[in-house]
């Protein structure tokens, strides 16, 4: 049996209250998604989202020494620019929903002083 070290538990149990802390945003996150265009849009995202930290948490696993470092800046690198990028898609998606459930009927009433 092997003993763990005290900055080995500690790591340990920081990982899993990282783990804990995203699997309830993404719960939140997908459960406040306001269409069904979204919140697939959302599922979707968190999916790539999981499987990304799972493939760095791997990659940082197997690899050793300098590689780590590297894999880490490609990450934090990566990781906002995706964020940025399905962030803004998350927006236009919304106000596409938003257009198409405007009422057509609301254009065709006359406007007062018109």
């Amino acid at each position: 049996m092997t003993m763990f070290s005290i900055g080995e538990i500690i790591g340990l149990c920081l990982m899993a209250l990282a783990l804990a802390g995203g699997a309830v945003g993404t719960y939140n996150t997908i459960k406040n998604a306001r269409g069904p265009r979204e919140r697939a849009f959302t599922i979707r995202m968190f999916i790539a989202c999981w499987i990304l930290v799972a493939c760095l948490l791997l990659a940082l696993y197997v690899t050793q020494g300098r590689i780590r470092i590297g894999i880490l800046i490609i990450f934090f690198i990566l990781c906002p620019v995706l964020l940025y990028k399905w962030s803004t898609m998350q927006q236009l998606i919304h106000k596409l929903d938003q257009r198409e459930n405007e009422s057509p009927e609301d254009d065709d009433k006359p406007q007062p002083g018109a």
